[in-house]
């Protein structure tokens, strides 16, 4: 099985915690971003200081009961914090060196907040102070040939403005599995290189 493989296959399995958490809610916080440029229904986003609570995925159970945890309290303020969404998977470690080069699954953090450390070691803090993206939405469950399609159109999407990629895709997830399929949001992440115009300038969606 790929990587790419995997990432899909265990956001299949990680779905199913989800139904769980009640936190989760369609007015959940995303993170802001800059729009950069459209093509092809592909978004090029710059998102600027973006903090996640990260884990390897040990077993998908595990990695995800551990995040929830330590939004939920356990982490050295004993600080309660809100559920964001996308919940986020990948499976590329350059991306985070902290961690072992395996898949990993994080919560993004509310913005302007100073992430309390975590209590459990396995967990890890990381800032991307600027993250370059080409993404691109769908709806419906997640499948392998899906994402694997979608990658396909984000590749061909980031050479026609001259993006080069930088890291394997990143699935983002922003509804549990009980919302009706039609309805769901989903996209895939790809990081691409920026120039250092776009490094500097700020915005907003």
């Amino acid at each position: 099985m790929s990587l790419l493989e995997g990432v899909a296959a265990a956001c299949l399995l990680l779905g199913g915690l989800w139904m769980g958490v009640s936190a989760f809610k369609g007015d959940t916080p995303t993170p802001s971003y800059r729009l950069i440029e459209t093509v092809n229904q592909s978004e090029c986003r710059l998102y600027q200081d973006v903090t996640m609570v990260i884990k390897s995925k040990d077993s998908d159970n595990r990695a995800f009961q551990q995040l929830f945890q330590y939004i939920s309290g356990k982490n050295s303020k004993n600080q309660k914090i809100s559920m964001t969404a996308p919940v986020l998977t990948g499976d590329d470690s350059e991306m985070f060196p902290e961690l072992p080069n395996e898949n990993w699954l994080a919560f993004i953090m509310p913005e302007n907040m100073a992430a309390p450390n975590p209590l459990n070691s396995s967990l890890k803090v990381v800032t991307l102070p600027n993250m370059l993206v080409m993404v691109k939405p769908f709806s419906g469950t997640l499948s392998t040939d899906k994402v694997k399609e979608i990658v396909a159109e984000l590749y061909n999407d980031a050479a026609l403005i001259n993006k080069q990629p930088i890291a394997t895709p990143i699935i983002a997830q922003y509804d549990p599995p009980y919302v009706f399929p039609l309805f769901r949001k989903n996209e895939v992440w790809l990081p691409v290189s920026q120039s250092q115009n776009e490094s500097k300038e700020k915005g907003s969606r």
